[in-house]
């Protein structure tokens, strides 16, 4: 009895960790709130607030974007998720052009930083929602 108890308890494992990784590479997007801060060195320039989406893709790949402004920084690679927490990718938004980004994810925060070629930077601190409003 004991015995088929533990394989029981083995097999059911095995089939809750391979629906958890099944979770993590099948496309899916969720809603943060964001509030953002740009500087250019200089103190910061202006504050606004953006719902952000962050959609992950089959292939490892990653997109967060935003809902009001146009801004993207796109994740990529197979490796993407093994450290689970920072990222680094390529990003756009609509007040500056060529940027890098990098991403920190914390429970259920992340801070998403935008880098521009004027030595700018524009920070988005942001929380989890549930569901984006409609645009």
């Amino acid at each position: 009895m004991k015995k088929a108890f533990v394989v029981c308890l083995f097999l059911v494992s095995i089939f809750l960790i391979s629906n958890a990784e099944a979770t993590l590479v099948t496309s899916e997007c969720q809603c943060y709130q964001c509030t953002l801060k740009y500087s250019s060195g200089q103190g910061i320039s202006w504050e606004d607030t953006d719902y952000s989406t962050m959609c992950i893709y089959e292939n490892g790949t990653a997109r967060i974007s935003g809902s009001n402004l146009n801004w993207y920084c796109d994740l990529g690679g197979s490796s993407l998720f093994l450290s689970k927490k920072n990222f680094v990718g390529l990003g756009y938004a609509q007040w500056s052009l060529g940027q890098g980004c990098s991403v920190q994810l914390r429970g259920r925060s992340m801070t998403i930083d935008l880098y521009d070629e004027y030595g700018g930077m524009t920070q988005f601190r942001c929380t989890k929602r549930g569901v984006c409003p409609a645009d």
